[in-house]
């Protein structure tokens, strides 16, 4: 007898020992342990052919016994009683579990989205009905009150009446015409076998928090609960198949580590969700990682409540109490560091009062407030940091380590509410995450002492500001870095419609919990690209170039241009002279000595009908003279011309202005000896000659110089005689058709550049021309541009 007894010590402590939420950490014990390795696996043996209930599998839609010869005790908390058996299941069994969920995943995800919603919500419907089963469950193998076990059933069903939002969750996004005849669409698919891993505090809460989500977007799921508290998620998954979900969609497995590690490294599962200790959720996430597994984990806490001296005194120390000591604070939501601001110091009294009324009993009794610690080990790791905060300086004002137990249960796990003072940042009672019912209150001079104090901690699941203030929230939300925040709300966590956020060491993964997050984390995206052109033209020459936004098919390539084309004017070349250099400068230009004849425009100002380069060169050598007086006086009006530059393939000089608000092309067209007699040749050499002109700015664009949006692009291609014969009349009409054509020469990016940075392209045609005339060509252009525009859509640059 005194061997087994002794055996059965072994076992209770090996199991329970560590902090690690999920994890049996006589896993974990040094080799130097081995003896007591082999004591608990030989209790675990003996105990599987005792009469003690044993926790069956989940596996292809029926409940079976393990075949194991390794089980793990489930003690009531409060008795110390063995309750039940856990099986650590074998590699087979595991293996099956993650076949048959990878077979029925490819039948569940082809049923439609709104057929698996329907299953869902027969599941919620059934659940409801077991939950004062389901809260008997929990109080017996957890230990917390039925009252608490009743609400997180209810929290679960909360959370599975969200998922019923899939349909809409699960929406993909399209946009058409992302090119001619070319739309884009994405949509959402499953990943395939999900599993879960959960602790020891909400047996029932936490599994609806992760399967539900996973198999209403199409996925099949593995369970693997704590081994400390296994029945209540069985019967959950249990119902769920009876309310329709389909056999091997949702399977549960047990186990400790071996079965924690199985999970982190079958192939088949594609995204693991985990509730736990920041030591197992570490490994869990960095070893589920290396094996290609999506993670989210939601870990360890030390969750702060700031109280000022405004705060309502009843309410807020009412407050403190359900979030700091109940559930013996064994939730990661739970407060436990009080931070009292200036005079609120003065709450500590009643704050050691209100927690020493608090009753101290089975969960199963009605008027209890405080139930027991959920293992041995727990109850003595808390106190040992309590003894060692007392010891490291640390005023123990309530110590719950000599709390009497309850009538019968001398074997519980017994710890009463606990109240600390004089803390510091370096003790472990506030670096460490206690689970149990210990409060530590400190003191801040202001709020942004209290502030610094909850950013400094290291955790940041939660944090709650007691105050009638709204400056004062406003700011302490604005500048707090936690994942969530309750703003005279004790326990800060959100209804399951928005996610369960978190931040610092709190977190591991990049999505969380509930609504749109579970949505993307339990599904991946795929994007299509679609061209239905109803031609399907081929092109004369094939092109390897990566297509880019906006750009065209090759058989139909017309550049985006409404937009440039809208922001064409037409004006007189001497109009361009007097905004550029003003009256003098323009009248006292050298003639070149090749035949000329002077005349006046329409804007009185004077101007060359011949030039030595042909049409244009007149021009040209006007504004190589201006260009070369004014370099040579340094005498650059700042916003006017600051650069001069020659194009490459036409006469002249290219001048950018500052910043890009004033910029000049002086170039003739490189017209052939024929165009002076053939519209379609003078046509395609003035085109030419555009598209140099317009690539060239586009060159000289200044590099993210966003006051260049206001740039005003400046052609003067026209001039000479060439237009005093048969284009004389039409000569408005041709430059501006001549301008579009080139504009659709250019690459859609250089449509775009020349979008974004001009307001204005000025045309200064340089001809015998009336000013209706110029007026005809304005109009003329601003028609192509809004037939363009209505022709591209969302294509114009």
């Amino acid at each position: 007898k005194a061997t087994v007894s002794v055996l059965n010590c072994a076992a209770s402590v090996g199991q329970h020992c560590g902090r690690l939420r999920g994890f049996p950490a006589w896993q974990q014990l040094p080799e130097s342990s081995s003896a007591m390795r082999r004591a608990v696996r030989c209790c675990a043996r003996r105990f599987a052919s005792s009469t003690v209930r044993k926790v069956p599998l989940l596996i292809n839609g029926k409940l079976r016994q393990s075949e194991t010869d390794e089980w793990l005790e489930v003690r009531n908390p409060a008795t110390g009683e063995v309750v039940a058996l856990c099986p650590e299941a074998t590699t087979d069994e595991k293996d099956e579990a993650v076949e048959t969920s990878h077979e029925a995943q490819q039948e569940w995800k082809e049923m439609s989205i709104s057929n698996r919603t329907r299953i869902l919500a027969r599941f919620t419907s059934v659940l409801q009905d077991h939950t004062q089963k389901l809260a008997a469950v929990i109080t017996e193998e957890q230990g917390k009150p039925l009252r608490d076990a009743v609400i997180e059933v209810q929290r679960g069903v909360e959370a599975l009446e969200c998922a019923l939002a899939a349909p809409t969750l699960f929406m993909g996004e399209t946009l058409e015409n992302v090119s001619r005849h070319m739309d884009t669409y994405s949509y959402r698919q499953p990943l395939g076998v999900c599993a879960g891993i959960t602790p020891s505090h909400f047996p029932v809460m936490l599994p609806l928090w992760m399967f539900p989500a996973a198999v209403v977007y199409g996925n099949a799921f593995v369970l693997k609960p704590s081994e400390r508290v296994p029945s209540a998620s069985v019967k959950v998954a249990e119902i769920a198949l009876q309310a329709g979900v389909p056999a091997g969609v949702l399977n549960v497995i047990h186990g400790s580590q071996d079965a924690v590690e199985y999970v982190c490294d079958a192939p088949s599962i594609k995204a693991l969700s985990f509730v736990g200790s920041n030591q197992v959720g570490g490994y869990v996430h960095a070893r589920a990682t290396a094996n290609g597994k999506r993670v989210h984990a939601a870990l360890g806490a030390k969750n702060h409540a700031v109280v000022l001296p405004d705060a309502p005194e009843g309410f807020t120390l009412d407050a403190l109490m359900a979030s700091s000591l109940g559930a013996l604070c064994q939730r990661c939501m739970a407060v436990s560091v009080v931070v009292l601001v200036g005079s609120a110091r003065a709450l500590l009294p009643s704050i050691v009062a209100r927690a020493a009324a608090l009753r101290v009993g089975r969960g199963t009794d009605p008027a209890t407030d405080v139930g027991p610690m959920i293992t041995p080990l727990a109850k003595h790791r808390a106190c040992d940091i309590i003894q060692s905060a007392a010891d490291d300086g640390a005023t123990i004002l309530l110590d719950g380590r000599d709390v009497t137990p309850p009538d019968g249960c001398s074997e519980g796990n017994w710890l009463g509410p606990t109240i600390l003072t004089n803390i510091t940042p370096e003790m472990a009672c506030y670096t460490s995450e206690i689970f149990g019912p210990v409060l530590c209150v400190m003191t801040a001079d202001t709020l942004d002492d209290a502030i610094k104090v909850v950013n400094d901690n290291p955790f940041g699941h939660g944090t709650a500001l007691f105050t009638t203030c709204g400056a004062s929230a406003r700011k302490f939300q604005h500048e707090v870095n936690v994942g969530q925040i309750g703003i005279n709300v004790g326990i800060p966590t959100a209804a399951p419609m928005f996610s369960f956020t978190g931040s610092k060491a709190s977190v591991r993964g990049d999505r969380h919990f509930h609504s749109k997050e579970a949505a993307y984390f339990f599904s991946q995206t795929k994007t299509v690209t679609s061209n239905w052109n109803s031609s399907f033209e081929v092109g004369a020459r094939a092109s390897t170039a990566m297509p880019i936004l906006g750009d065209e098919p090759q058989a139909d390539r017309a550049a985006p241009v409404g937009d440039l084309l809208s922001l064409v004017a037409v004006v007189p070349y001497g109009v361009l002279g007097q905004q550029l250099v003003g009256d003098d400068v323009v009248q006292q230009a050298p003639l070149p000595r090749s035949p000329r004849e002077v005349v006046v425009d329409p804007a009185g100002l004077p101007f060359i009908r011949h030039g030595p380069a042909g049409a244009g060169g007149a021009a040209a050598a006007i504004y190589k003279w201006v260009g070369d007086e004014l370099l040579a006086k340094n005498t650059f009006p700042s916003s006017v011309l600051d650069g001069i530059a020659k194009p490459t393939d036409s006469a002249g000089y290219v001048y950018q202005g500052d910043g890009g608000r004033a910029v000049v092309h002086a170039v003739g067209p490189d017209l052939r000896e024929d165009a002076y007699s053939d519209p379609a040749l003078a046509a395609e050499d003035l085109t030419r000659t555009y598209v140099n002109i317009l690539r060239s700015y586009v060159a000289l664009l200044p590099e993210g110089r966003e006051e260049g949006a206001d740039a005003v692009l400046r052609m003067l291609p026209v001039s000479g005689g060439i237009f005093s014969g048969p284009y004389k009349e039409d000569l408005p009409h041709l430059t501006a058709r001549c301008l579009a054509a080139a504009l659709r020469h250019l690459e859609p990016h250089d449509c775009a550049a020349l979008a974004a940075r001009t307001k204005r392209i000025e045309l200064c045609i340089f001809a015998a021309a009336e000013l209706p005339a110029y007026s005809a060509a304005a109009a003329e252009v601003k028609h192509q541009g809004a037939a363009d525009r209505g022709g591209l859509g969302a294509g114009a640059a």
